[in-house]
C-alpha cells in the first residue's frame, strides 16, 4: 500500500468513526427524550377496551410465558376481530375465575346451588323469595395468544405498537441485507437461519431475533441467529445488526463477560444502540424504534456516567467493525457506494443533526409517562412492552 493509499484509507477509517460516534450521540439523546404520544396513548386506550383486563398476576404469568407479549386476547376474541392465530403457535395459559351461582333465602342462609335447584326453588327465586348471588370457588387455567401469534399485520396494530418496529424497504435494502449476512457468516462464523412457522414459535417466541450461544465445553464456538423473515425488511436489517452485536459482545467468553457478566438489561442497550447507529448510518430511520426499545429496558436500571462511558465505546468499536465491512462490501460486491441516493450517509446525518435537540433526554419522559399511564389499569402499555435480547 503506498502512501497516498494509506493515507486515504486512514481518513476513511477516521469519518466512519465520526460518523458512528456522532450517531451514537443522537441515539443516546433520542432514548432520553422519548416521550409517548397523547393521541397514540388514546388509541391504545380505545385497542385496549375491547379486550378483557388481566390481573396484575396474570400479567406476570402472561410476560413469564412470553416477554415481549403487546396484547394478549383469547382464541375467539381474536376471531371475532377477524384475525387467525399462526399455525403452530402455543397458547400463553392463564388463571381463570371460576364462579359457582348460589341460592339464598332472606336471612342470607345458603339454600343450595343453583345448579341444584328443584323446580319449587326455581319458583321462589323467580319471585324474589329467593337471591341467587355468585362466589369464587376456585382457578382453571385458560389459553390466550397474543398479538403476535395472529396474521394481524403490523400496520393493524395500535401506533404505540407499531413504533415498536421500522417498517418498509429501501431501494437496496436486498443487497444491504445481504451484506450484513456476509458479516456474520464470513467474518464471526455465525449461523444465520430464517426461522420457521415451527422455529418463530418455539425459538424466537414473540422475538424479532435471537441469538443462542453453544453451552458447556462448545461455549468458545460460535453462536447462531435466528429471525423472523415475515417482518418487514428494514426491520429484518436491524434485527440483524442487533443480533450481531449480541453475537459480538456478549458471547459467555467474550472480553465484555469476561470479568463479570452484564446484566441483561444493559445487554440489550447495547445490541440496541448498536443496531441503531448502524441502521442510521446506512439510512433507515430506526431513531424512534430504538429509543423506545432502549427506554423500555434501562428506564429502572442504574448506569453510572463511567459505566456508560465504557458501555458506549465497547458499542462505537462493534458498530465501526460493522460497518466499516457492510460499507465496502456494498461497495465490492454490488457497486454500490455512498454517492447512491438510497444510501447517501451524509443526508441521514445531516436529518439526525437537525433532530439531535429531541433525540436522547427521551428516556426520562418515557418512564414518567409509562408510570402515569400505569396507574390506569384501562390504559397499561407498561404492562406490555418489554423485549429481551431476542430483539
Amino acid at each position: 500500500m503506498d502512501d497516498k493509499t494509506r493515507l486515504a484509507h486512514e481518513k476513511v477509517e477516521s469519518s466512519v468513526k465520526e460518523k458512528v460516534k456522532e450517531l451514537s450521540q443522537q441515539i443516546d439523546k433520542a432514548v432520553q427524550d422519548f416521550a409517548l404520544d397523547p393521541q397514540a396513548l388514546y388509541e391504545l386506550f380505545l385497542f385496549k377496551a375491547q379486550f378483557h383486563e388481566y390481573s396484575y398476576k396474570n400479567v406476570i404469568l402472561i410476560h413469564a410465558q412470553r416477554e415481549g407479549a403487546l396484547q394478549v386476547a383469547g382464541f375467539k376474541k381474536w376471531k371475532d376481530q377477524g384475525y387467525h392465530i399462526r399455525k403452530g403457535e402455543h397458547a400463553i395459559k392463564i388463571l381463570a375465575p371460576e364462579l359457582l351461582s348460589y341460592v339464598y333465602d332472606k336471612d342470607k342462609n345458603t339454600v343450595c346451588l343453583l345448579k341444584a335447584a328443584t323446580p319449587e326453588i326455581k319458583k321462589l327465586i323467580k319471585s324474589g323469595e329467593y337471591t341467587v348471588e355468585k362466589h369464587l370457588s376456585g382457578f382453571s387455567l385458560a389459553s390466550v395468544f397474543d398479538i403476535s401469534q395472529t396474521d394481524c399485520p403490523i400496520e393493524n396494530y395500535p401506533q404505540i405498537f407499531r413504533e415498536l418496529f421500522v417498517m418498509g424497504d429501501t431501494e437496496h435494502s436486498e443487497e444491504l441485507q445481504s451484506a450484513i449476512m456476509g458479516y456474520l457468516v464470513s467474518e464471526l462464523g455465525v449461523s444465520v437461519l430464517k426461522a420457521s412457522d415451527s422455529e418463530r414459535a418455539n425459538i424466537l417466541r414473540g422475538a424479532r431475533g435471537v441469538t443462542i450461544f453453544p453451552q458447556g465445553d462448545a461455549q468458545s464456538q460460535a453462536p447462531t441467529i435466528y429471525y423472523d423473515p415475515s417482518l418487514p425488511v428494514n426491520q429484518q436489517i436491524k434485527t440483524l445488526f442487533h443480533e450481531a452485536a449480541h453475537a459480538m459482545l456478549h458471547a459467555p467468553h467474550s472480553e465484555v463477560n469476561s470479568k463479570t457478566p452484564l446484566p441483561r438489561a444493559k445487554k440489550e442497550y447495547q445490541a440496541e444502540l448498536t443496531a441503531g447507529i448502524c441502521a442510521q448510518y446506512f439510512g433507515i430511520d430506526s431513531m424512534r424504534a430504538n429509543a423506545g426499545y432502549i427506554s423500555r429496558w434501562i428506564e429502572d436500571e442504574k448506569i453510572s456516567p463511567k459505566e456508560k462511558a465504557e458501555l458506549v465505546e465497547q458499542v462505537l468499536d462493534t458498530a465501526e467493525q460493522i460497518v466499516s465491512y457492510v460499507d465496502e462490501s456494498l461497495k465490492q460486491a454490488f457497486n454500490i457506494s455512498k454517492e447512491s441516493p438510497s444510501i447517501d450517509k451524509d443526508e441521514p446525518t445531516q436529518h439526525l443533526k437537525e433532530q439531535a435537540p429531541r433525540v436522547c433526554s427521551l428516556a426520562d419522559e418515557l418512564a414518567q409517562a409509562q408510570a402515569a399511564a400505569s396507574k390506569k389499569e384501562s390504559i397499561n402499555p407498561q404492562a406490555s412492552l418489554k423485549y429481551t435480547r431476542k430483539h
